[in-house]
């Protein structure tokens, strides 16, 4: 592993270390937040994977990162039953993949990647 990527990995885990020390640590949670909890970062650890070269890993991947990104009912409920205030949570989440993936960021704005590009399973 280069340097490169251990300061890049570095920089990853102290967002999640934030994110989870802020946060998570902040009250205490019952085991049903802690399951919807889990659910989350397990989002974040598949949208690491996007520069992985095994297909299945990139594809699930860019399915986290959209499902982190963009607005959806789902995310917002995961949020809820975790505990979590959805609208501040993807405030975190944007901030995150920005600094993730700084090379998706146009202009400042962050471009999920193409959902096109996903290979189809027969």
């Amino acid at each position: 592993m280069s340097s490169n990527n251990t300061t890049h990995n570095d920089t990853n885990d102290e967002l999640q270390n934030d994110f989870i020390e802020k946060d998570y640590h902040e009250i205490e949670k019952t085991p049903w937040e802690r399951l919807w909890f889990g659910v989350l970062m397990q989002q974040f650890k598949d949208a690491e994977g996007l520069d992985s070269t095994r297909p299945e890993i990139r594809n699930n991947a860019k399915r986290a990162i959209n499902w982190l990104y963009n607005d959806s009912q789902d995310f917002n409920d995961v949020c809820i039953l975790a505990g979590f205030d959805p609208s501040y949570t993807k405030l975190r989440v944007q901030r995150w993949l920005k600094v993730q993936y700084p090379h998706l960021l146009r202009d400042g704005w962050f471009v999920p990647p193409d959902m096109g590009t996903l290979k189809r399973r027969k």
